[in-house]
């Protein structure tokens, strides 16, 4: 916004009709003398009549937003056809009219000009995160419906705990297994994808290598702050009547994140399994 704007900018552009008018008619105008409480009252009281009205300010070469708000106030001389009431400017919203010398610098500071321009922002603040955010798209309730069928019939007839389909690991699979689908623009097949039991087996220990590579230097790392938590957790198999023993690690990051690893989980065959036994 700019403080003080041109004459060509803030004199309004006459019209045709108001280039006709007779001079006696708009001198009439020039010598009625107003107050701005009264131009105020006049136009909240003409808001059906129209008989005074705030026009827009027409001309080309506009900058300050404050005209977004404020006009001149006018007279009606005849049908369609006012007169400018001069060295005022009035709020089309809520009449609030001040005397004008050809600045801005007080229409600028009105409530209704700062409450649009805040809207404006808002509004190109808004449109501009919309275009960064992607909008996840609306899952019709006939694919949910088809998946909740799938999910029933593999518990029930592979005789697994329905817990399952809330397991972390099996929603990574599904978001993983999405994820590729969406690569390829026709259908696949998913036995190519699904590696088979044995495939699974064999893998357990090298995948078990890789993770401690790279877990080691993250612990060692907390251990030499001081920051590293490492608990055992005892616990007995009802059905068989083993007993294991599982070794957790917690720390807080830098970030203060907290994070909890489980190192491993072996059978526990010490006759002693009392706490102090555990420890030492």
């Amino acid at each position: 916004m700019s403080g003080f704007d041109s004459d060509s900018e803030n004199k309004p552009l006459p019209t045709m009709k108001e280039l006709n008018a007779s001079p006696s008619s708009s001198s009439t105008s020039q010598k009625e003398h107003y107050q701005t409480q009264e131009i105020e009252k006049l136009l909240r009281m003409s808001v059906k009549s129209k008989q005074y009205i705030v026009k827009k300010n027409s001309s080309q070469l506009i900058k300050s937003d404050a005209w977004s708000k404020f006009g001149f106030p006018a007279k009606q001389r005849s049908e369609n056809v006012y007169d400018i009431l001069p060295g005022f400017v009035s709020c089309s919203d809520c009449f609030r009219t001040l005397v004008y010398d050809g600045s801005t610098k007080y229409m600028i500071k009105h409530k209704c000009v700062v409450a649009a321009a805040a809207a404006t922002e808002l509004v190109v603040n808004t449109g501009t995160m919309d275009n960064y955010l992607l909008k996840k798209p609306v899952i019709q309730k006939q694919d949910k419906e088809k998946m909740k069928e799938k999910f029933v019939i593999w518990s029930c007839s592979s005789i697994r705990p329905f817990s399952i389909i809330e397991d972390p690991g099996f929603i990574d699979i599904l978001n993983e297994a999405i994820k590729i689908g969406q690569k390829y623009s026709g259908p696949i097949d998913v036995q190519e994808l699904v590696v088979s039991a044995k495939t699974v087996g064999n893998n357990v220990a090298v995948m078990a290598e890789k993770y401690r590579n790279l877990l080691k230097p993250i612990l060692e790392k907390q251990a030499d702050d001081g920051c590293l938590c490492i608990a055992p957790d005892l616990w007995t198999d009802k059905h068989r009547k083993i007993a294991y023993i599982g070794i957790t690690c917690t720390f807080v990051t830098d970030k203060f994140n907290l994070e909890t690893i489980d190192l491993c989980c072996a059978e526990y065959d010490e006759h002693d399994k009392t706490g102090t036994s555990v420890y030492l």
